[in-house]
């Protein structure tokens, strides 16, 4: 099943719980330059994750952002799995 931005947003966001640099990101979330530029833009706009010039760092929106992420998968999940 192909990943859409929300799927992962949430994998960055579990990742960077604790700081990682940009390059260990994109490597650990098997995921393009592009889409890196895409999906980071969102996140820090949106408050959930934190840039200090060397690292990134889930912020406390964003730890919010994936308990309510976690909640979802898990109650979707039955449905998905009927539809694969």
């Amino acid at each position: 099943m192909r990943r859409n931005w929300r799927d992962i947003l949430a994998e960055m966001l579990d990742y960077c719980l604790t700081p990682r640099r940009q390059t260990h990101i994109i490597y650990n979330t098997n995921i393009s330059k592009t889409i890196w530029d895409y999906v980071s833009d969102i996140a820090l706009k949106a408050g959930l994750l934190f840039y200090d010039k060397e690292h990134y760092e889930t912020t406390q929106k964003g730890i919010l952002y994936l308990a309510k992420w976690h909640d979802i998968t898990v109650l979707t999940a039955p449905v998905m799995k009927e539809s694969e």
